[in-house]
């Protein structure tokens, strides 16, 4: 009588599934619906830009926290310091014969650029801990212990860590904020100051953002 081997290693699951994982694309960073302030604060962090008055002549840069977000035609009574001996022009509260300073005035706003996706992709640590993470997934892939699709989320929230580990801990540095911006924001380590920013940082799966 014939020898019957019986196999149940589901070799042809096994197949399906790595040209699945194969064939699949996971995109970073900010994905899916994303509003356009956020997209504007990323690219402009990414990339490095210029900013310029529009409509008025100068750009006015609040000295104080709780200015933040108001403009200065909203407080009454301010009084334009012209520059001078190297120094900003600025718009000041005048109480008591003493000026305060509000708004610093500016021709121009630059902001350096701040690699935070393409720097980081490009780190030889990243690459390491995204391609480790792959290894073990497909590891535990064929053991039988994850589904195809698991390796590939595994995938995409070690690459999600990996970037906001980098913002968090500032290590490799982006470029440093000025002086004026620490004080304002209260820390000196870029992009920290606007949480939304940094938890809209996600993945997506073959175009279908992770919830």
């Amino acid at each position: 009588m014939p020898t019957v081997i019986e196999d149940n290693t589901n070799l042809d699951e096994l197949i399906k599934g790595l040209e699945y994982i194969e064939s699949a694309t996971i995109t970073v960073g900010l994905v899916g619906s994303v509003d356009s302030e956020l997209l504007v604060i990323a690219g402009a962090h990414e990339f490095g830009a210029v900013i310029r008055p529009k409509n008025s002549k100068w750009l006015a840069i609040p000295l104080h926290p709780e200015l933040k977000g108001k403009s200065p035609r909203s407080i009454p009574g301010l009084k334009f310091i012209p520059p001078r001996k190297g120094k900003s022009a600025f718009l000041a509260k005048v109480e008591g014969g003493k000026l305060e300073p509000l708004f610093i005035l500016t021709k121009k706003v630059v902001i350096p650029e701040r690699s935070w996706l393409r720097g980081t992709f490009d780190l030889q640590s990243f690459q390491n801990a995204v391609m480790e993470e792959f290894e073990k997934g497909i590891y535990d892939f064929l053991n039988g212990e994850l589904e195809a699709e698991q390796v590939l989320h595994r995938v995409g929230l070690r690459a999600v860590s990996e970037i906001k580990n980098r913002i968090v801990n500032n290590d490799p540095p982006f470029a440093a904020l000025s002086g004026l911006t620490s004080s304002l924001k209260g820390n000196t380590k870029p992009l920290r100051d606007n949480l939304r920013f940094f938890n809209a940082i996600n993945y997506a799966i073959n175009g279908d953002v992770v919830a």
